[in-house]
């Protein structure tokens, strides 16, 4: 087999699985192959067989050669009762709380209060619960397969223009507005799934999320980390 049509193979298997592996950049980031705008209210939500939450999948991205079945996963919970987290090995979380009034998530014997635009980096393989210490809350989760890539989270504030790096798969707006160059409008809780093109977009009055996504295995579970933006 030549090393072009080696390479036609490769692509084509990346494809397939449903993401993007951008050999040439040093990044080697995992993108969407398409670009989409997804409304959170408008995606069905899946109720928690511990009747907890529900969950509406944002976007998820598989992946033959995972130790789970996505590459990475952005989904949106809705926090209605104290509850456990289902244990995920192999899996890196980062969990945002985009709505509410704040809850103490307990990771691994930790207890952590997480204010609205909080933002939790936690291990799959330790013990989760969270508590509503103010009532129900809207969370974003971010899933990486440790084998496959690694993920962030930044919430920003963010006015006029900006075009987007090519780590940044998916812009959540959780406040103001968007528009980008075709003239679609995003407003809060409406997502952009990047696609492999450039993409700018212009933002009023917003506070967006912007979650990157990068190639490469992560040896070790992360450290728990909390950061927030106001």
């Amino acid at each position: 087999m030549t090393r072009a049509v080696l390479r036609a193979v490769v692509r084509a298997q990346e494809q397939k699985d449903g993401y993007w592996l951008t050999r040439h950049d040093p990044s080697s980031r995992f993108r969407p192959s398409s670009r989409s705008i997804v409304s959170t209210g408008q995606v069905p939500a899946t109720a928690w067989r511990n009747g907890a939450g529900n969950t509406r999948e944002i976007a998820a991205f598989r992946s033959a050669g995972s130790t789970v079945d996505f590459a990475w996963r952005v989904s949106v919970a809705d926090l209605a009762r104290n509850a456990p987290f289902s244990r995920l090995p192999g899996v890196d979380r980062t969990l945002l709380i985009a709505s509410g009034d704040g809850i103490v998530l307990d990771v691994a014997g930790t207890s952590t209060q997480l204010d609205e635009r909080a933002i939790l980096v936690f291990s799959g393989e330790d013990d989760a619960a969270v508590t509503l210490s103010h009532g129900p809350a809207v969370a974003v989760n971010l899933m990486t397969a440790r084998s496959r890539c690694s993920g962030g989270m930044d919430v920003l504030p963010v006015e006029g223009a900006r075009t987007l790096g090519p780590a940044t798969a998916v812009v959540l707006v959780l406040e103001g507005s968007a528009r980008t160059a075709g003239g679609e409008v995003l407003r809060s809780m409406d997502f952009l799934l990047c696609g492999l093109g450039t993409e700018t977009l212009e933002f009023t009055a917003a506070v967006a999320l912007f979650i990157s996504i990068r190639g490469g295995d992560r040896a070790e579970p992360p450290p728990a980390l909390n950061t927030s933006v106001r």
